[in-house]
């Protein structure tokens, strides 16, 4: 299955999840799912760089404009099996990220994340995970929002929210 993994590309944010970064990448490498990723520097990257060390298939790496990257100073952290090269700004990117998708699991993150997952959940449909107490801004979006909570799976148990994506309905 092709799992995109969404999160803060903030590098400072995503270290606070480094063991949650290393176990999703491992546990998504040894559970044979393609990876889908920005390979920057924030989380999407560190769970990147610990699915190719536990010998992942394959790595499919969406970048915005490289323009944009040099910008906002994100470095390649990995670099992907698959390189695709969007052209375009980080929203759009990150909806073109979705339509390769097959499922959608976040931690961390901020507004950038929070609405990736309200197009998944809304517009697009995918099954979709959450890591419970990674940002306060998409917990408190949850916790608020019973009809976006029943859509999606919120725990703090990454083997569970595999789990989750892994027996649900895929489109």
């Amino acid at each position: 299955m092709k799992i995109l993994v969404v999160g803060s590309w903030h590098k400072e944010k995503a270290i606070e999840y480094i063991s949650q970064a290393q176990k999703l990448g491992k546990l998504l490498a040894n559970r044979g799912h393609i990876l889908v990723a920005s390979p920057g520097s924030g989380f999407q990257g560190l769970v990147a760089r610990s699915y190719k060390q536990n010998n992942g298939s394959e790595f499919i790496g969406y970048y915005p404009e490289l323009k944009l990257m040099n910008e906002f100073g994100e470095k390649v952290l990995v670099e992907p099996d698959v390189k695709v090269y969007t052209k375009q700004d980080y929203s759009t990117r990150n909806l073109l990220q979705i339509k390769g998708s097959e499922a959608i699991i976040g931690i961390t993150g901020s507004y950038g994340t929070l609405g990736e997952l309200i197009a998944v959940i809304n517009d697009y449909k995918i099954p979709t995970a959450f890591y419970k107490g990674s940002s306060q801004i998409i917990d408190k979006f949850i916790e608020t929002s019973p009809d976006f909570a029943k859509k999606i799976s919120y725990g703090n148990n990454i083997d569970n929210l595999l789990d989750y994506l892994e027996h649900k309905d895929t489109k």
